[in-house]
């Protein structure tokens, strides 16, 4: 995989540092204290062997000022960290509750800096805190003002630098080979347990830093359930199988899936799956500046014709987080919410909700990233829909 030159990864951090001074800006605020692991990366840049965006949010933080001037919460400081992040200067040891409960030494240990900054009585922005961690910090100090930022920091983000796009790309490309390892695997006899277990080797020996979730390979009535985690199920002649994947690039998410058949297809399998991945290269299609989510759920609905009472379609955005707004709704403002250049989405289609899972043995599902454009979508996952469903 393509690994960021020192040039690039100093353009995206100062491009990342201005949208986050922009957020401040448009709030009015003077300092940010990030919680949520993802903003906390996005805002600083840092990176961890053992990062994960299913940790804990309060083990670590980072304190941003006006002008950009960071103070980095961690639990506990090391070497390798301070070798790995050099533009980081200011580390503070973090007395993290999650395993003490003791919030009056945390609540002191975010303090500090914040007196120091002369921001004790300064509006600061939170993204994420438990109510209880929050009693503790506005109790040493009573005089600061906390405002919600988190939707701010999330609408901040939807909207990619190229450098993101290209990370997320390579991400992608870590997922495929995530999906090929599962599929060169899959067999009668093997369970979905062993399935994970290629898909996650093929991921991280091509690089990957993290996976995004544990992978969601699941076959049979696991698909037919829809069931969100692999089982030791053993696969059986007939199976569908999902295999949705993502992984972690630099910090940034894929989320692909596809779906595959031990065996042969049935006609009718064949006849929804040729429907599926026809509507949904459809709706890719249609996805230019100046649509709106609503108008792609209707593109859905017209383009999967007599199986659209028993689809679901389904979209978000992909950055840092694996899920992110925008997100794909008939109804409601989200609804409303219209494309633009620089975006990155997920689109995973589901037919065989109602019934025809039962009828057909599974949920057939799709799933691609596709980054918006000026010139049209692009994209980002080539991995090949399933010849055999396919009936080729």
């Amino acid at each position: 995989m393509n690994e960021r030159t020192n040039s690039d990864r100093k353009i995206l951090r100062e491009h990342r540092e201005r949208m986050v001074e922009k957020v401040m800006e448009q709030r009015q605020l003077d300092a940010l204290l990030l919680m949520s692991v993802d903003n906390v990366r996005y805002a600083t840049d840092f990176y961890r062997p053992d990062y994960s965006l299913e940790e804990y949010a309060e083990a670590r933080a980072a304190l941003i000022q006006k002008g950009g001037k960071t103070v980095f919460f961690d639990e506990p400081p090391d070497p390798y960290f301070q070798r790995a992040n050099p533009w980081i200067a200011d580390v503070r040891y973090l007395r993290s509750y999650l395993y003490s409960c003791e919030y009056d030494s945390w609540a002191e240990d975010i303090k500090k800096p914040i007196k120091e900054a002369g921001l004790s009585d300064k509006r600061i922005g939170l993204d994420y805190m438990s109510f209880h961690a929050l009693d503790y910090l506005k109790k040493e100090l009573p005089n600061a003002t906390f405002e919600p930022v988190y939707d701010d920091l999330l609408r901040a983000r939807i909207i990619k630098h190229p450098l993101e796009i290209e990370l997320i790309r390579e991400a992608v490309k870590i997922a495929e080979l995530g999906i090929r390892g599962a599929w060169e695997k899959a067999e009668p006899g093997v369970t979905e347990f062993e399935l994970v277990g290629a898909a996650a080797k093929a991921m991280y020996d091509a690089g990957a830093e993290a996976l995004t979730h544990t992978p969601c390979i699941r076959a049979g009535q696991g698909s037919i359930m829809l069931q969100f985690y692999p089982t030791e199920r053993k696969l059986h002649y007939g199976d569908i199988v999902n295999a949705d994947l993502g992984c972690i690039y630099d910090g940034y998410c894929s989320d692909i899936l596809r779906t595959t058949v031990i065996g042969e297809p049935t006609k009718e399998q064949v006849e929804v799956y040729q429907a599926l991945c026809d509507a949904h290269l459809k709706v890719i299609g249609h996805m230019r500046v100046g649509v709106s989510m609503g108008e792609l759920f209707e593109k859905w609905q017209e383009s999967i014709g007599k199986w659209a009472q028993y689809s679901i379609p389904w979209a978000h955005g992909v950055g840092m987080k694996l899920a992110e707004p925008p997100y794909l709704l008939e109804h409601g403002e989200a609804a409303k919410f219209r494309l633009q250049a620089g975006m990155v989405l997920a689109f995973e289609p589901h037919v065989g909700v109602s019934g025809l899972a039962e009828r057909i043995g599974g949920q057939l599902i799709v799933e691609d990233d596709i980054a918006i454009t000026a010139e049209g979508p692009k994209r980002l996952s080539v991995f090949p829909y399933d010849e055999k469903l396919l009936g080729k």
